[in-house]
This record gives structure tokens, sequence and C-alpha cells, in this order.
């Protein structure tokens, strides 16, 4: 829960208020508040105005994530400090879209106003009573005193507009500037707040630290062991593997497992529900029955998986697998194979997917597995935890392996990757088995912002030259932007004018273009002259990407007293987009006097988070700057750091005086940096003390070792479960849970009693899971196979011929009998 802010704090912990505050529960009833939403003004008259702009947001309350398409129910808070960078604004008003709907010239919005008005005010609730400045029944902003509003929408649509993987919500604010001409009677009525001409902003776009989950997927596989028996048929095992193909942040929860025509299988063969599956992961059971029927006959039986994900959104799929019954034994061996990646989707440009592989031996004579080649990655001996040669035996004909590889790409690209495998039968014929899975790279959506800055804001009538500084930053976290066009609704085309020049290449994640242009402004007193700036281009993938941005030039009266000062100050981070843990961050600041007349003298600028800046980077003062538009600009660095899914909000406070000392004014702004997670993961590996011990069995020491590969997360391993031993914390030297920092490893060793007749294979599997430090569930699994072999007395005989022994050997198998083996000494 963050923490709330109250009248009466100190400005450094405003942190908190800067924002748009949102509380979240998954719902879809009804809005209270339905309404429909302001027009569309079209091109000439946009719904663009900056004189009043709230800042940040934050969820205080509500889900993790949610997925794609659904509606959920939110609580949004707007905060406005200092007014909004305003004098007094009078009948403020808010739509936000409903159903995913645009604010502006959509056909449904929740709307809210500051209501209700009234003493003693409580500006800070979110709930009011609010101040009401010019005498009608709606709520108005000072600049002297921080405001908040609760707005609540039950149709807010879980997206990801621009592929980072976080929910995305727009609104429209409509005010009045003018107290004396405002009029409002009914602050209910949305029709009250339809600004007609447009004083709105409808480009106030808030990012939620809410997961947007793409609907749960899961994939299965059946085998059939063995898939061809004689007449008049024999018993098969039947193999079941359920991939979890979802997010990184959705676990799945089988809950159903029916066998067409075998029934339900909870209970069946080693088939135990429910079952959780991390994502990424894979969870195998098997069973075994009777198949019979006449030469000729084939049988196909389907299985369907069913569950939920952790947000109860359903999930299914399905698998068949056939036997086929002939008159005469087959004398070859069957190979099958099965891949899946994890994740299926990964954002521009890529990043790590990994590979599961499944081989099994279809048949009634055991197979050696000798090869796993993949086409894109080669040789996957050695390659995570895929050793080989692997002998697949009647009793346990399954191999299992994991590795990861890089997958990239452009937007659309589907990156396929195919596994040939190989192997051999006991009677020498050559096997071979294919297998492929994809990775899709989607496009990671694309966004420049546009300032415009007019120096001076304000000229004395009739009239005076305002230099208007255009700024583009490409907020793009991967990709490259091409600046192609800047066009302004009053001095047009802007290429050419000025220092404009176009095309411009902005790199990603905070690249710039600056340029200015002089035009004169003119008016009579109390005119105000409002123009826009559009600045448009496209991204590397082609993508179109626009942003709207507005200036304000006020023409004042020659009395206008020359002692007014009016400053305002700019934050501006060197990238908008890092990667965790954190990295270095260049802030600059820029400090603009738009007073006409008197020139002031900046005493202060302190961060709300890096303190004083004076002397920091190469910021000094007090330092002079003169009148109408003259600035002064600095920089720091600092170190941003923070988890994956977080974002760093700071305010800078800048505080000017003229040179009289009885005229001050505080201004602020404030700098987001949005910290993107890398994927959390974990590896294991079990070995076996001993991979072949005599029949009938006996103790075998099996070592278990978990390494994070994650690139910067902490992982907390809280189980460590096998398929054979159970719950393996507190046996052996097992403890859990265990914290593996990035790189970390933890091994603990256990023994456990393998016993079974001569010629069976003992497989046993472990599941590690927990979660990282940003909440991720992770999860690895790998498995250790142990031989059963004769129990052999003997002696060593030397023969003739150098090295050679001759072993004697008496089997105690049931044929008994006396075999003799040679081995090289």
């Amino acid at each position: 829960m963050a923490e709330k802010c109250s009248a009466g704090r100190s400005w450094h912990s405003l942190i908190c208020g800067l924002a748009c505050f949102v509380a979240f529960t998954a719902g879809n009833s009804p809005d209270t508040n339905a309404a429909a939403c302001p027009p569309d003004f079209g091109s000439v008259d946009r719904c663009t105005s900056n004189d009043l702009q709230p800042t940040g947001a934050e969820v205080i309350a509500g889900p993790a994530a949610c997925t794609e398409g659904e509606l959920v129910t939110a609580t949004v808070r707007i905060y406005f400090e200092n007014g909004g960078g305003a004098s007094e604004r009078y009948n403020v008003g808010f739509f936000v879209g409903d159903n995913g709907e645009s604010p502006v010239g959509g056909s449904s919005c929740t709307f809210e106003s500051l209501q209700p008005i009234g003493t003693p005010t409580d500006l800070t609730s979110g709930s009011g009573p609010y101040l009401e400045l010019n005498g009608d029944n709606c709520g108005d902003i000072s600049p002297s005193t921080p405001t908040y509003r609760d707005i609540q929408s039950t149709q807010l649509l879980c997206k990801d507009d621009d592929g980072d993987g976080r929910l995305d919500v727009a609104y429209v604010m409509s005010w009045d500037n003018n107290g004396n001409t405002a009029s409002c009677a009914d602050p209910l009525d949305p029709a009250e707040f339809t600004p007609d001409p447009p004083k709105c902003r409808g480009d106030v776009d808030v990012e939620l630290p809410i997961t947007v989950e793409t609907p749960p997927e899961i994939t299965v596989a059946k085998a059939a062991v063995p898939e061809t028996l004689t007449a008049p048929g024999g018993e098969v095992t039947y193999y079941i593997a359920v991939h979890n193909d979802s997010s990184g942040t959705d676990p799945i929860t089988i809950t159903s497992l029916v066998d067409v025509p075998y029934g339900d299988l909870n209970g069946r063969g080693n088939c135990v529900l429910p079952a959780t599956i991390a994502p990424g992961e894979m969870r195998i059971c098997s069973f075994t029955t009777t198949v019979s029927g006449p030469a000729g006959t084939t049988v196909t039986d389907t299985v369907t998986a069913e569950g939920t994900d952790n947000e109860g959104n359903p999930v299914a799929g399905s698998a068949s697998a056939t036997v086929s019954i002939v008159g005469i034994a087959p004398t070859t061996g069957r190979l099958g194979l099965f891949k899946t990646a994890f994740p299926r989707r990964l954002p521009e440009p890529g990043g790590p997917v990994r590979y599961s592989v499944l081989a099994f031996n279809l048949s009634l004579v055991p197979v050696e597995l000798q090869s796993l080649q993949d086409d894109l990655y080669g040789n996957l001996d050695g390659q995570g935890n895929c050793s080989l040669p692997r002998t697949l035996q009647i009793g346990s004909p399954a191999y299992f392996c994991q590795f990861r590889a890089p997958a990239s790409g452009v937007p659309g690209d589907v990156i396929t990757d195919t596994i040939d495998a190989t192997g051999t039968d006991a009677n020498g014929n050559t096997l071979q088995a294919q297998a492929s899975a994809s990775v899709t790279i989607t496009d990671l959506g694309s966004e420049i912002s546009v300032f415009k800055t007019p120096r001076p804001s304000q000229v004395r009538e009739p009239g005076g030259d305002v230099t208007f500084e255009i700024r583009v930053r490409n907020r793009s976290a991967v990709d490259e932007v091409t600046l192609t066009s800047l066009n302004d609704s009053i001095y047009g085309n802007l290429d050419g004018q000025g220092t404009c020049a176009l095309p411009q290449t902005l790199a990603p994640a905070g690249g710039n273009y600056t340029c200015s242009f002089t035009a004169f402004v003119s008016g009579s007193a109390g005119d105000i002259e409002t123009n826009e700036v559009t600045a448009a281009g496209e991204d590397d993938d082609g993508q179109p990407v626009e942003d709207i941005n507005s200036a304000t030039v006020r023409i004042l009266s020659t009395a206008y007293p020359p002692a007014q000062i009016d400053i305002r100050v700019i934050k501006t981070p060197s990238t908008n987009v890092i990667t965790e843990p954190g990295a270095g961050v260049t802030f600059t600041l820029e400090v603009v006097n738009d007073s006409p007349v008197a020139a002031v003298s900046i005493t202060s600028l302190v961060d709300s988070i890096y303190g004083d800046l004076n002397g920091q980077g190469n910021c000094v003062l007090p330092i002079t700057i003169p009148a109408s538009g003259a600035s002064y600009s600095c920089a720091f660095q600092a170190m941003v750091m923070g988890q994956g899914g977080t974002a760093e909000t700071n305010v800078v406070r800048a505080e000017g005086e003229d040179s009289t000392g009885n005229n001050s004014k505080l201004v602020y702004d404030i700098a987001t940096v949005v910290i993107r997670g890398t994927p959390a993961s974990l590896e294991a590996t079990k070995t076996p003390s001993r991979t072949e011990i005599p029949a009938p069995g006996q103790a075998v020491q099996f070592t278990v070792t978990l390494s994070n590969t994650s690139v910067s997360d902490t992982v907390t391993v809280d189980a460590l479960d096998d398929s054979r031993f159970g719950a393996l914390g507190g046996q052996g030297t097992c403890v859990l849970p265990q914290s593996l920092p990035a790189g970390g490893q933890y091994t603990c060793r256990f023994a456990g009693l393998v016993n079974g007749a001569a010629g069976d294979v003992h497989v046993n599997q472990i599941v590690a899971s927990g979660t990282s430090d940003d909440g991720e569930p992770v999860a690895a699994q790998a498995e250790a196979a142990v031989s059963l072999i004769d129990a052999l007395i003997g002696v060593a005989i030397p023969l003739a011929g150098p090295g050679l022994l001759l072993l004697a050997a008496i089997s105690l198998l049931t044929a008994g009998g006396l075999r003799l083996r040679q081995r090289r000494r």
C-alpha cells in the first residue's frame, strides 16, 4: 500500500501525491457515472491546452495483473500540485474512456467533477468538499493548495497500447480559465463540462504498474508406449505432458484430466490433481491400461486437460495418441519427440527463450538416443541440462531436458527452430524423429513527446517577438524514430523556419531534437494566442508516431506591474527507460524567466530525491536570469535503481525572486524514469552418485544444484519436490527456503532407496519453484536415471593378449547360467 499524502506535509513528501493514484478490483458491472465523451474537435481546434496539468500515476491497491481484454474497476486519484502549474482554474471535469474507447470522440465515458463544494474543504481526501472560487455550483482549483480527485470507473479495459506489458489508461480534463464568465449549475451534468470551444487536455496518459497478461495457454502432448502391439493386444502405458505456455506471471493449476475412452485420470497411475505448473514448465504423468483387438485395429484415445490461471481464467488443451494392433511383431524401434518454447512471444528485438525437449521410446525394444541436433542452435549435448547419449528402456522410455538460447528479429517475425533426434534400437536400426517450436517477435510500441516553449510567454500590447522552442523526445524503449514533420497551427510547416530542419533521426529511450523559430505575436491587452505544434514521423518498423502540444502567449497591458515575476522549471531525464537493477541517468534542468520586465535571481533548486542541487553536476546558485524568456540550464547525474516494473518519479523545486527580494515565486516540475524488468530464470541439475547399481537395489545419493541464471533478480526457492522421494526440504542437507542472488547457486544432497529388477531404469525428476524479487514465479526441473543390473559374482582371469581380462560371472537371474564378458584393462 502506497503512502498517502496529507495537507500540511512538507513539499519533500509530496512525491507520494504528485500522481494519479489508482485502486483496482476485478469487475464488469455497469458504470454508474457513464456519460457521452467530449467530441473530437478536429484538426483545427484540438483538445491540447497545457495550462492545467496533473502529474504522475501510482497504484495503491488492486491486482498485480489483469488479462488482456477483460474489464477492471478502478478508482483513479488525480493530484494537482501548485494548481497544476496554473492560476485558478474553474469548473474542472474529467472524462475516462469506457471499454477501451478514446476519451475524445468516444461513445461512452466515465465522468466526474470536483464535487461536492462547501466548507470546511478537504482537498486531499479525494472526495471533497472542494473549493468554489467564482460563485457557481462546481468545484475549482487554486494554485495555493494541492487538490485530489478520486474517479471511479468500472469499465476500464485491460490493454497495453505501447507493448511494455503495463496497463494504459487515457482521460480528458476540461476547465475554464475565466472566473468572470465561467458558469456551472449542476456538477453532476457532463454537458456542463463539455468544452466548446475546447479548453481541455486530451492526451493525459496514465501507465499503471499492473501487468497485462495474454490469456493463459497450455500445450498438451500424449504418447503411447508401445504404439504398436501384436494381436490380440496387451498393456500400453500412456504418457501425458502438459506445458504452461502462459506469460511469465501466470502459473496454471490443472484441475481436470479426462481421457476418452478411459475417463477421469486423477488417481490413475501417477496422475494426481490438482497440479500447479509454473510458466514455462512441464508436468508429466502416466497410466497403464490394456489395449486389445484383432490385427488391423487402431485405437485412438484423446486426453483433455483443463484448469485456471491465478486470476481464475480458464484454460484447456487436448492431445491424442494412437495404438496399432498388427499381426506380426515389429522388429524396429520407434522414437517420438516433443518440443516447446517459452515464452512463445517476445517483444522486439527479442531475448532469451527456454526450450523444453521430451523424447520417447515408442517401441518394445530398448532405444539409444544418440543425438539432438537443432537447426538454429546446433548440437544440444551439453547445452542446458541436455546430456547424450541416453538409453530409453522399455520400462523407462522418456528423456526430458531444457536449454536456453536467444531468439531475435523484427516485429512479425516467427522464429521456428527444429530438432532432429537420432538413435538406434537394439537391432542396430537407425531411428529418427523431428519436432519444432516457434517464437513470435511482437512490436514494442513507439512513442514521441513534443514540447513547445514560448520565450517570453507574455508580451506587452500591441505585441512583440516570441521565440518558440520545439523539443521532440523519442520515448520508445527500443525503436529508432525518424521525425519527418513539424507543423504549427498558426505558423504552418516549420521545416526551414528558424533552426528547424527535417528529417531528424532520434535514438531510442530518450533521443532528442530541439529547434526554434521566432514570430511576432500581436494583440490587445488580455488577448491570449494559443498555437499548437504537431510532430510526426515513423519508427524503424514503419509504424507512425505523432504527438501534439501547444503554447500560450499572453498580451499584457502597458500598465502591467513591472515587479511581477513569472518563472517555470523544466526537468528532462536523458532516458525515460532503463533496465533493472538500474543505471546512471542525467537530469537536465532549465529555468525560464517569463517575466516581461524583471530579472529573476534563482536562489534554490532542490530535488525531492537527490536534495539540494547547488553544486551537483554543473548547477551553481544563485544565478540571475534576464527577463523576457531568458533561461538558465544545468545538469546532474544520478543512479536510478529499482526493481523491474517500477518507476522513479522525482520532483524539482525552483525558487526565484526579483532584485527587491519582495517578490518571489516557487515552481515545480517532475521527471519519471521507468525501470523495465528482465526475465527471472532458474536452472536445476540432478546427479546420482552411481548410474548403475546391482538388483534388487540399494541407497543412492543424489546431488541437486540450483542456479539463478537471472540477469539481476534475486530468486527465492521455496519448494523442491522429487517425483519419487517427495518434498526434499529437510531431507539430507536440503533446507528451504533458499535465497539466490543473480548468478548464485545452491547445492544439497539427499539419499534415496532405488530398487527393482535387473534391466529396470529408475528415473526420478525434481521440480524447484519459487519467486523472483519482482514477484515473478520461476521454476526449473531436472531428472536423474539409475540403471539396475545383474548382481555379479566373478573373478578376473588373465588371457593371452595385451590388456585383456576375462570376467567370469555368475548371473543371479532366474535363467541362471554362466556368462562371459570381455573388457579392456
